[in-house]
């Protein structure tokens, strides 16, 4: 199973106090049962919003071992060569982002390209499209529900 995930559900799942459904999500990943592709533009955005010092100091007080989950994710992480260039604007989800917020682009191409089978997010205007050709775009406890259902459960992972 694909799974491309959105920058702010990767810096609110790091500066989590308590696990939640990502950290699932993630053993899912270290178990090998699902795949977190991301590309250039998508992991460039993590990187840069993790950069900022603002971020960086909310995050030591959130998480003071935040840098080790950082890792974590560094080694799930797929990178795809996807030319963003090529996107097709005339796509309506595209049409319809294009006019709020065209830095999620990215995310739906990503995961029209690859083939994705979810998109989790927590950006009302990725989640009010739905899906996007063959990729369902889920909340994070949404999308571990349908993990869990395609699945089964986790094994205890460390």
């Amino acid at each position: 199973m694909l799974v491309v995930i959105d920058t702010s559900v990767w810096i609110s799942t790091l500066g989590a106090k308590h696990k939640n459904s990502m950290f699932s999500i993630v053993d899912f990943a270290k178990q090998k049962k699902i795949s977190f592709i991301s590309c250039q533009e998508t992991w460039g955005e993590f990187t840069n919003v993790l950069s900022r010092s603002k971020i960086q100091k909310w995050l030591l007080i959130q998480n003071p071992n935040y840098v080790d989950f950082v890792d974590t994710i560094k080694a799930l992480v797929v990178m795809k060569n996807v030319d963003l260039s090529s996107i097709n604007l005339n796509h309506p989800n595209y049409k319809k982002l294009q006019n709020r917020d065209e830095k999620d682009l990215k995310f739906l191409y990503l995961s029209q390209h690859q083939k994705v089978d979810i998109l989790i997010t927590q950006d009302k205007d990725l989640l009010d499209l739905g899906t996007h050709n063959q990729t369902k775009i889920m909340k994070p406890n949404d999308a571990l529900l349908l993990i869990q259902e395609t699945l089964g459960n986790i094994e205890n992972v460390q």
